[in-house]
């Protein structure tokens, strides 16, 4: 009884991070999430087979070519150090709890400095 909500939580993210795995290619670099939970990001390898790491832990995205974004009501875009096109957007309802937004952009080039 006590681990019920956390079993019910995996099984709504699925539409979602699936709609989002349609958008990543089949052949990919590095995908660098930034606000995403642990838990969310096992949950996005696990329905959509897309592995990312996390932005506030590893600074180095050079070899990033997707970044994905988890945002609430407000929605956020990637650094602007270099060129970002929006691929996919999932946003996700809860009652009681403020509305998830997960953007995925793709590297489209470096900006003029």
């Amino acid at each position: 009884m006590l681990w019920l909500p956390w079993f019910d939580d995996g099984p709504c993210y699925r539409p979602l991070f699936t709609s989002l795995g349609k958008a990543v290619r089949a052949q990919h670099g590095v995908i660098v999430a930034q606000g995403v939970g642990e838990s969310k990001r096992a949950l996005l390898e696990y329905y959509a087979g897309i592995r990312t790491c996390c932005s506030e832990l590893d600074r180095n995205m050079k070899d990033a070519d997707l970044f994905l974004i988890e945002c609430g009501s407000v929605t956020k875009d990637p650094p602007a150090e270099a060129t970002w096109r929006l691929i996919g957007e999932g946003k996700k309802l809860r009652e009681g709890r403020p509305k998830e937004i997960f953007r995925l952009f793709h590297l489209t080039g470096a900006s003029e400095a």
